[in-house]
């Protein structure tokens, strides 16, 4: 992500703006992407964080 924010930063004022304008929509695509799996991450923690209090799973382990 911060690759293609510098890279656009580098090629704007040599390359075409058509060619800027993609680099910084895949700066944002993937800022989109890095938000979705931080926020399935977190779920994630916190589904298994439930079935291990549901199925008291930890006071088995102890």
């Amino acid at each position: 992500m911060v690759l293609y924010n510098l890279s656009t930063a580098i090629s704007e004022p040599i390359a075409d703006k058509k060619i800027v304008n993609v680099l910084e929509q895949i700066a944002g695509t993937f800022k989109v992407l890095l938000a979705i799996m931080f926020c399935i991450a977190t779920l994630l923690i916190i589904g298994i964080a439930i079935v291990l209090k549901i199925s008291n799973t930890g006071l088995m382990l102890s």
